[in-house]
């Protein structure tokens, strides 16, 4: 889902009887998106603006789409603050004569480039008919990432146009033309879109080969070798993976959970090739404009107090340096970690792990000692609340830090919602306890 928003017209206000005062209008607009950002959250909302008034509401039920549903902001150029405006949301919806190489949709994209910080989506209405391959080329060089015509003309009958909205996006690797509004024929421009047409025989064959190459020379983790039959992945694009055979299939577990964005994002693609041909590697020892900046926005979302990064390879190295600090630091051992947990594969960090991948690496020496964990749907402690649960689990952690020593305790290692042990949501107010 996509939220479009605009200030409107003169004449849709006097249609109700509304007075039009653009700049109050305007900001009673950014109010509401800020309410609406808030209730998106799934949070209990209070707040006191110009226009709106909450005490203590949440909004029910939450949208599934995190950290909210994306919101694009329409703009009639050549006014500037709509663009701003769009800037600071996920889009912008384009209000402007669509001529790719006319002066006005150049001007407006090159403005919103430069107010936004990460330009967005940008969704442009035009004139399906005669739409060529270069035209397309053309929007693209500019920015735009969608492109949307009327589904709904042409002369066809309602029982064609909802066959057009079954058969969905049509085949080929060329960007298309999206409707408006309507999910017949929509297509993100994207260089790299793909369809099961794009798996070609050649790309089936070359599957094959990697099958026998990979049972005959890769070690995968996890597994019985012997037993384990993987998938061949030929290809992969948005939401979608084409397997050894060819068949489309949903990646519904965003591989493990590091694709939210989409396979293959334009944006993803395009920075990985900039960056490749500025600098491909640097060691840890220098300075480097990347690493700074990336640990200046991490740092930006860290609590005070937190303001330097050290990076690492992966989570399971991420963990083992944040444990050694903490005994290097306190002169301690031990490490409080919960059973159905994961945390790695290396050694300390496979100890540390809470499920039964650890068993055949669990060595009582490494300090490591484990406690229930918070799970409501399947207590421990016998609970029929999240209150219950909470307050029973915390007890419990608390007497195992009394019974073990808390002058012996080094670190308490927490997944916030644990992962492949298993996903499951701790109740609320155990984490921030935990913590303290």
């Amino acid at each position: 889902m996509v939220l479009g928003v605009g200030l409107g017209r003169r004449a849709e206000y006097d249609l109700f009887g509304e007075e039009w005062d653009p700049r109050r209008i305007a900001r009673r607009y950014d109010e509401t998106l800020e309410l609406l950002a808030r209730f998106w959250s799934g949070e209990r909302v209070t707040f006191h603006g110009e226009f709106f008034d909450v005490d203590d509401v949440a909004l029910l039920p939450t949208p599934e789409q995190r950290p909210r549903i994306p919101v694009l902001v329409a703009a009639f150029w050549p006014n500037r603050r709509p663009v701003r405006r769009a800037a600071r949301w996920d889009g912008l919806m384009p209000v402007v004569d669509p001529d790719p190489d006319g002066p006005d949709l150049t001007a407006l994209m090159t403005y919103y480039r430069e107010v936004a910080d990460e330009p967005g989506e940008v969704f442009l209405y035009v004139d399906g008919a005669g739409l060529t391959d270069a035209r397309v080329d053309s929007y693209r060089d500019l920015g735009i990432t969608w492109l949307a015509s009327d589904c709904i003309s042409g002369g066809r009958s309602t029982e064609e146009n909802l066959e057009l909205v079954r058969r969905g996006p049509p085949p080929g690797e060329r960007p298309r033309v999206a409707p408006a509004g309507r999910p017949c024929d929509s297509r993100p421009m994207t260089t790299e879109t793909r369809t099961a047409a794009a798996v070609s025989p050649a790309d089936i064959e070359n599957g094959r080969r990697a099958y026998e190459l990979d049972r005959a020379h890769v070690f995968h983790s996890w597994q019985a070798q012997a037993l384990f039959q993987p998938m061949t992945v030929l290809a992969a694009s948005g939401s979608h993976v084409w397997d050894g055979e060819g068949n489309r299939l949903l990646d519904l577990s965003s591989q493990l959970v590091y694709t939210n964005i989409g396979h293959q994002h334009p944006a993803v693609v395009a920075a990985i090739q900039e960056q490749a041909g500025r600098l491909c590697t640097i060691a840890p020892q220098h300075v480097n404009d990347m690493r700074s900046e990336a640990a200046r926005l991490v740092a930006e979302l860290t609590p005070q107090g937190l303001e330097t990064v050290f990076f690492t390879n992966g989570g399971a190295d991420a963990n083992e340096h944040a444990i050694r600090m903490a005994r290097l630091h306190t002169g301690r051992q031990k490490v409080l970690s919960a059973y159905r947990s994961y945390h790695g594969g290396t050694q300390l960090a496979v100890n540390v792990t809470g499920d039964p991948r650890r068993f055949a690496n669990d060595y009582f020496g490494e300090g490591v000692v484990h406690f229930m964990p918070a799970y409501t749907y399947r207590s421990y402690f016998g609970s029929t609340t999240e209150e219950e649960e909470s307050e029973r689990a915390l007890r419990h952690l608390e007497d195992m830090i009394l019974l073990e020593g808390p002058q012996n305790i080094a670190a308490l290692i927490l997944e916030t919602i644990p992962g492949t042990a298993g996903i499951y949501l701790p109740p609320p107010g155990y984490l921030a306890a935990s913590g303290s």
